[in-house]
């Protein structure tokens, strides 16, 4: 028996876990069993944050993916206004030319 009044050795970081927190001492098997419960429920949570973080990575580079295509289509947008622009004033140039 350890000074934790167990019969069988405990991870490392089980122990301090429960230390850390004044948590309740580990005298039985059915704490003990607690105890694996809460860690894989534990683990289990940080996996499902793990995936919840890597989704929103991806959602955040999808949007910044759409916010350079759309900054891309605006300045292509505004060079065919000014080309455009460019066109007309052209076209008023030589009109003026053809009637005088």
């Amino acid at each position: 028996m350890d000074n934790h009044g167990t019969k069988w050795p405990l991870p490392r970081k089980i122990l301090s876990y429960y230390e850390d927190r004044n948590l309740p001492a580990l005298k039985n098997p059915e704490s003990s069993m607690d105890i694996l419960r809460d860690v894989k429920e534990v683990n289990c949570e940080a996996e499902q944050f793990k995936k919840m973080t890597e989704a929103s990575r991806y959602e955040v580079m999808k949007a910044m993916s759409e916010i350079e295509r759309t900054k891309t289509s605006i300045k292509m947008a505004e060079m065919r206004l000014t080309a455009a622009r460019k066109m007309e004033e052209a076209a008023k140039a030589v009109e003026a030319i053809a009637l005088a």
